[in-house]
């Protein structure tokens, strides 16, 4: 004699049964432009990004896409590769770890920023990066600023299904070209 149990196994019972869809987060903000001394026409633009995993389920191959080549360059300006300053992931308790080393700007490519880290519930991640744009000469000398233009980030991850997760947030970014 033999004996065979079967059970439906849904999606909220992968989800750890906690009966949350997973769910990003994010928040992004820009510096005031700074010139760089001794070079005319060269700005820096600090951005920081946070986002969170504000579920209980793990979400994996988390990616960071910041195309600041195509927003930001839609002016008469050119932008630099980004060159990320700091990169901390904090957990639940309040557990920092820096992980500078595992987020690298990509030079050219639509995904600048190759995070690819997984982050459990309740994680978060706060990403600041430097952008150094060149502003060209648009023939009006009375242009005190250029922009401003609409940056944004897209922050995407898989659920434990595949599925998709993702969040976006936008920053206006405004070169003031009269910055000390």
């Amino acid at each position: 004699i033999s004996r065979t149990d079967s059970a439906t196994v849904t999606a909220e019972d992968l989800r750890n049964g906690a009966g949350q869809s997973p769910t990003l987060t994010s928040n992004k903000e820009a510096s005031e432009s700074v010139a760089v001394a001794g070079a005319s026409g060269l700005f820096d633009v600090d951005f920081t990004v946070e986002f969170e995993n504000s579920s209980s389920e793990t979400l994996y191959a988390i990616q960071l896409v910041d195309d600041v080549q195509s927003t930001l360059g839609a002016g008469d300006w050119t932008v630099g590769t980004p060159q990320v300053l700091t990169a901390v992931q904090t957990d639940d308790a309040g557990t920092s770890t820096d992980i500078s080393g595992v987020i690298t700007a990509q030079a050219g490519a639509a995904s600048w920023f190759n995070a690819n880290i997984d982050l459990p519930g309740g994680d978060k991640v706060v990403v600041t990066y430097r952008v150094r744009i060149t502003v060209g000469d648009d023939g009006d000398a009375n242009t005190p600023q250029a922009g401003p233009y609409i940056n944004t980030v897209t922050i995407s991850g898989e659920d434990a299904l595949g599925d998709t997760v993702s969040t976006v947030s936008e920053e206006p970014v405004t070169i003031m070209l009269d910055s000390p």
